[in-house]
């Protein structure tokens, strides 16, 4: 009996070294992904309010592509004149709204995603 209990076992190694591992992307990792990709446009936000212009990107959000196929490129996004970027995905069913504010010369960034459970602990902070 014990060289089955041996036998199961291997067989169960096996499969578990086998199975070829594919990451599955979760709203929260999204999320980070999509926050990460929004940092030109951040850059060129806090550049235009603290140097008191007009939001020169404002408008439908450009999708760099960085080439890593991180399928990241959202169903929908936007630049308000005010520098609040909203961006929204149907497959991942998630809202993504970040919006800056002066603060002490510097701007902050609030965050709301939507799912609540989808926003990252990094979401909304100071950059």
């Amino acid at each position: 009996m014990r060289w089955w209990k041996t036998l199961l076992l291997t067989t169960a190694t096996i499969f578990v070294v086998a199975c070829s591992h594919q990451d599955e992307i979760t709203p929260r990792g999204y999320v980070l992904m999509i926050d990460g990709g929004l940092q030109q446009q951040r850059k060129a936000i806090a550049k235009a309010l603290l140097g008191d212009k007009k939001v020169a990107i404002a408008g439908p959000l450009v999708w760099a592509d960085d080439g890593t196929k991180t399928n990241a490129v959202p169903d929908y996004g936007w630049i308000t004149a005010t520098g609040a970027i909203i961006v929204q995905s149907e497959k991942y069913g998630v809202l993504l709204i970040e919006e800056p504010t002066i603060i002490e010369g510097k701007v902050a960034w609030s965050c709301v995603v939507y799912p609540a459970e989808a926003k990252p602990k990094l979401c909304g902070f100071e950059r």
